[in-house]
């Protein structure tokens, strides 16, 4: 039976930190994925189907094709400075979105630009986020935390 303070959210106080950190940013992507699927469908009109169905591939699609430049840009430079970067893109793009519905100038072709943007910064976060798990943890906890690492998405 393994003991409980050598589970890495036990042992590593930074790691704890980061896993909490993820958690919450992967719940409020899941609520975006919510909301953005709520106003496809309510707001597109009678092919909000389609529509949604756009929005959610504009949503995956950079992860396909950023993801192996990603994880090249993430190993060549600062992976802290990597998340902070492609969160800052995303937040900016993200205000743009708030703003655009909050006035009510929401357009479709806009929405789809603003998905793809948000998502196009997702694999250099990503990919930093997990490099980052070594310097975390050290080599014997460094597989048990990629394992607790991996569950983030399934928590959220």
């Amino acid at each position: 039976m393994a003991r409980f303070d050598a589970h890495p959210l036990v042992r590593f106080p930074d790691f704890r930190r980061f896993f909490a950190a993820r958690f919450v940013s992967a719940l409020g992507d899941k609520f975006f994925t919510i909301a953005l699927s709520w106003w496809a469908v309510n707001e597109a009109g009678p092919k909000g189907a389609l529509h949604l169905g756009c929005l959610m591939a504009l949503n995956l699609l950079p992860s396909v094709l950023l993801g192996p430049l990603a994880g090249t840009l993430a190993d060549r430079f600062d992976r802290k400075k990597c998340m902070i970067v492609a969160d800052a893109f995303r937040l900016l793009l993200a205000s743009v979105m708030a703003l655009l519905l909050l006035k009510g100038a929401m357009t479709l072709p806009a929405m789809y630009l603003l998905v793809f943007g948000i998502a196009c910064f997702m694999p250099l976060f990503e990919s930093s986020a997990e490099g980052s798990l070594v310097s975390l943890t050290d080599e014997n906890g460094l597989s048990a935390a990629a394992a607790v690492n991996s569950s983030v998405v399934e928590l959220s």
